[in-house]
């Protein structure tokens, strides 16, 4: 970014492109992965899967399906993030006003599940956030 005369900020455009054109690689590498949230979603072992009969196995399983519905929810919230950052990209180069009523709402879904997933308890820095004064998300 370099500063223009009156003062502001003026986005160098090739920087943008350039930028936008990483995320949206990030985009097909993860939509193709192993990682992609509908894959992630898709493997899932049954409780049979540990064995039955034991408590052990139950609570092997228990264990299990909480990492696996933990990392279903990250691999969710990652991709949300990327396509939120491509289209936040892709709305630097126009007004805000300018941006399509659809990408707009899209937009403002994808943050607030990303506000319904946090979880301040978990966050290292959400006691320094809310005594600075900024808050948390």
């Amino acid at each position: 970014m370099s500063q223009d005369p009156s003062g502001g900020l003026a986005a160098e455009l090739s920087s943008l492109r350039t930028f936008k054109g990483r995320v949206d690689e990030l985009l097909r590498n993860l939509g193709d992965s192993e990682a992609a949230p509908e894959r992630v979603a898709d493997v899932r072992l049954t409780g049979a899967h540990l064995g039955t009969g034991f408590n052990a196995a139950h609570a092997l399983y228990g264990a299990y399906n909480d990492v696996h519905q933990q990392l279903e929810s990250l691999a969710k919230l990652l991709a949300d993030q990327i396509e939120l950052l491509g289209q936040a990209v892709h709305g630097s180069g126009t007004a805000y006003a300018d941006t399509d009523d659809d990408q707009r709402a899209r937009m403002w879904e994808i943050q607030n599940g990303i506000k319904q997933q946090y979880d301040p308890g978990r966050d290292p820095y959400a006691a320094h956030s809310a005594s600075d004064g900024k808050g948390g998300l």
